[in-house]
């Protein structure tokens, strides 16, 4: 079985909150500056985490180094 990696990033409210702080409560407004500021930030995102990210991978990918309440979470 191959490690589990994560590729990605995660962005929430960067992606939608100025247009939304901007233009609210007009809803066409606020999906255009979605469908272009979050587009922009987006591809940001994508360019940056392609160029400058790590894979992660599981230090443990077995458990059998955890043996009680809160070793996984120490181990990180």
């Amino acid at each position: 079985m191959a490690p589990l990696v994560a590729r990605g990033f995660l962005a929430g409210r960067t992606i939608w909150l100025n247009a939304v702080r901007t233009h609210f409560p007009d809803l066409a407004a606020v999906s255009t500056a979605l469908n272009k500021e979050s587009v922009a930030i987006l591809n940001s995102l994508s360019k940056l985490t392609k160029e400058r990210a790590h894979s992660w991978a599981p230090r443990f990918p077995k458990f059998d180094h955890v043996r009680q309440e809160g070793d996984f979470a120490r181990a990180y």
